[in-house]
């Protein structure tokens, strides 16, 4: 004997569940016609046909005999993957790795591309491997406040050293500043800090240094102070520059023209050689903040 439940159909609903091996009638059910099968013992259930070979049987699972509560109501199925057919499994990987590929190629697309170190300094930018440690330093904002290396963080900076007495590079590029924040998004200019640090601090007190740089309108801020602070975070900064004879009273300061970039955790991370180059200023700066 098999050791299988079989379902035999009885018209449109299937039969009742029997092992067709086992013949006798069972007690209260009809002979010649197979075994009834008992609703735990309360009442007969449909009875099944002769047998008429393996070629009638559909195989399910051997069920206890406990288990069993009366004649099936409706067809029994199996569920989810494995009720599929070959062709249904077939369609539905087909369209998972279509999905997948289409997933892709969207991201790629989408995504921007890393940034090209060689276009960036075409552009003027020079960007470091790694960003770069800045001491502490101790010198006055223009606001005629304390103003050190805290004051570099959770913000982007620029940082330009030069004089309010400079007769052509500082103004020169203090403007050009000017007009790189008014092309950036609003965003980016709301993340991005101009600042001057004077190399001149005998004449530039915090007061010189607001009344200079309001003439920009541009929320420009301003650093000077004590000399050997200044040639610390200068030194820190490559910024080259030479203290000038103070006695004539229209010297002139030698100073490097670059400007510094400095991240939000106050790292010094590279640098724009002069002269500047606005419009692609305004396209590279945005993607520099968002990715470093």
């Amino acid at each position: 004997a098999y050791s299988a439940v079989y379902l035999y159909p009885l018209g449109r609903e299937p039969a009742a569940l029997c092992d067709p091996h086992e013949r006798p009638a069972l007690s209260g059910g009809r002979t010649g016609a197979g075994p009834a099968l008992y609703r735990l013992g309360h009442c007969p259930a449909a009875q099944q046909p002769p047998a008429r070979g393996h070629q009638d049987l559909q195989v399910f699972a051997v069920v206890p005999a406990v288990a069993v509560c009366g004649p099936a109501a409706g067809p029994l199925h199996r569920g989810g993957w494995m009720a599929l057919t070959g062709v249904q499994k077939t369609v539905l990987v087909c369209v998972a790795s279509i999905a997948l590929v289409v997933g892709a190629v969207v991201n790629k697309v989408t995504r921007p591309a890393p940034l090209d170190r060689n276009a960036l300094q075409q552009a003027g930018v020079y960007l470091f491997d790694s960003p770069r440690a800045l001491p502490e330093v101790s010198l006055r904002s223009a606001a005629d406040q304390p103003w050190g290396l805290d004051d570099l963080n959770g913000q982007w900076d620029l940082l330009f050293f030069g004089y309010t007495f400079c007769p052509d590079i500082c103004p020169t590029t203090l403007a050009e500043l000017r007009q790189l924040m008014q092309k950036l998004p609003e965003e980016t200019r709301g993340q991005l800090q101009v600042t001057l640090v004077s190399v001149d601090p005998n004449r530039d007190t915090p007061e010189q240094l607001a009344s200079y740089l309001n003439f920009f309108n541009a929320g420009f801020a301003g650093a000077t102070g004590d000399s050997e602070q200044l040639a610390t975070l200068a030194k820190a900064l490559s910024i080259a520059y030479i203290e000038p004879d103070t006695s004539n009273e229209n010297y002139l300061v030698d100073h490097s023209g670059q400007v510094v970039i400095v991240d939000p955790d106050g790292r010094y991370v590279g640098f724009i050689r002069p002269p500047l180059n606005i419009d692609q200023l305004a396209q590279w700066l945005p993607r520099i903040m968002a990715e470093e």
